[in-house]
């Protein structure tokens, strides 16, 4: 069991590209999707993760869903099987606590649905992936088809442009 845990949170890896992520995502603008998928595409890794934080901490509080979904991608870098299974255990657990304060934001749901897609239901942490995608199918059925076409990866529509990426 521990080689198909193991086994599992390397497949979790993000793909890595040339660059190491954008340096404007290094400050306030951090907290954005742009940001997340950037970091996502380039690799990203458990001493970033806390880099991030540490560097977040006196820009006052980091939004519950960006914690979560930046700790599911440091996921991957961590060291032994139950340390990964903790740090998706608290990614899953904040993106929950996220959805749960404000379930109408699509952002969050967007955020949590990437991060249980990508774990196996075997493990118990990904119950969301249905309810966040039909609340996502919805929220985009109910915007006019020049919002989705003019939707880009900044903007209050960004997470439109991201769910277009990832299905």
């Amino acid at each position: 069991m521990v080689v198909g845990v193991s086994a599992v949170f390397m497949a979790l890896a993000p793909v890595p590209s040339k660059s190491k992520g954008n340096t404007a995502c290094l400050n306030q603008q951090a907290w954005s999707l742009f940001c997340y998928f950037e970091w996502a595409s380039s690799g990203f890794t458990e001493k970033e993760y806390h880099a991030l934080m540490a560097k977040a901490g006196g820009m006052g509080r980091v939004p519950i869903a960006y914690r979560g979904a930046y700790r599911g991608l440091a996921v991957p870098s961590m060291e032994g099987t139950v340390q990964k299974y903790s740090g998706a255990k608290a990614a899953v657990e904040d993106l929950n606590r996220a959805v749960s304060e404000d379930p109408t934001n699509p952002r969050w749901r967007l955020l949590r649905w990437v991060l249980e897609r990508e774990i196996p239901a075997w493990l118990g942490l990904s119950k969301h992936k249905g309810e966040d995608k039909a609340f996502l199918v919805r929220a985009r059925a109910a915007l006019r088809p020049e919002q989705i076409r003019n939707a880009g990866p900044k903007g209050d529509l960004d997470w439109v442009f991201f769910l277009g990426k990832v299905q």
